[in-house]
Order: C-alpha cells, then sequence, then structure tokens
C-alpha cells in the first residue's frame, strides 16, 4: 500500500503472517523488520518479532523485542491489539527470562501478564513454579 506509514506498515505485518504460515521464517522476519522501520512507533512488529522468535525457542532475541516494545508507547492506532500494550510483552518477556536464568524477571513479568487477565489459566497454572501458595 502506498498509503500513510501504518497502514503499509499492517501490510508488511500481514505479509509476514502470510511467510510465517507458509513455513517461510526467514522471510517472515524479514517483513516483521520492513513493518518496523516503516513505523517504528508501533509496538505490532516488535511484538510479532518477540512472538516468532519465542515459537523458534530463541529466548534472547525473544527478549530483546519484547523489551524494547515496552518503550513504545500507545499511539491510537485502530488496528492496534490491545494486548500487545498489555499482557502480551510480559508473557514473552516470563518466558524468555525464564529460560535466560532471571527467575526475578521472570516473577516481575509473571505477575504483571496477571494484573492484566487473572483469569488467565497458563499464567494461574505458571504461578505455581514461581511462588508458594
Amino acid at each position: 500500500m502506498k498509503c500513510w506509514p501504518a497502514e503499509r506498515a499492517e501490510s508488511m505485518l500481514f505479509l509476514g503472517d502470510i511467510y510465517g504460515a507458509m513455513g517461510y521464517p526467514e522471510e517472515q522476519i524479514e517483513w516483521f523488520h520492513k513493518a518496523l522501520q516503516t513505523d517504528p512507533g508501533r509496538r505490532e512488529p516488535l511484538i510479532k518479532l518477540a512472538q516468532t522468535y519465542m515459537r523458534r525457542n530463541e529466548p534472547f532475541p525473544a527478549n530483546f523485542y519484547a523489551t524494547a516494545a515496552l518503550e513504545v508507547p500507545w499511539a491510537g492506532y485502530y488496528g492496534s491489539p490491545k494486548s500487545f500494550y498489555e499482557n502480551e510483552p510480559h508473557e514473552i518477556l516470563y518466558w524468555a527470562k525464564r529460560w535466560l536464568g532471571d527467575q526475578e524477571g521472570t516473577k516481575r513479568h509473571i505477575m504483571k501478564s496477571f494484573e492484566y487477565d487473572r483469569d488467565h489459566p497458563k499464567y494461574i497454572f505458571d504461578t505455581k513454579f514461581y511462588f508458594a501458595y
């Protein structure tokens, strides 16, 4: 699309999702990076990169992109998923920090995820590994 940056970036994210579904992870990552370069003021490219690395079981880049996403404030774009600005980056971070050996970081981010969604079965299940009840 040759429109405003947010819509161009959204198209690039869509292409990245398509490449991922087709089994082309490098092309998927490339399109997510292009979306980030096109509209760096949104979390979506960063979260999608973090999710991709999480699915690939690569905690270092997942941690990097999810941490970067937390630095991007809400921009008000109508297509932005609410969870990307709430629990999603923290969910990725508690997974990544667990694999990186940062137990305090894991606890901090699992509790932040839990703050956003107290009924999420995954969060309830995972808290038992870090807190005594």
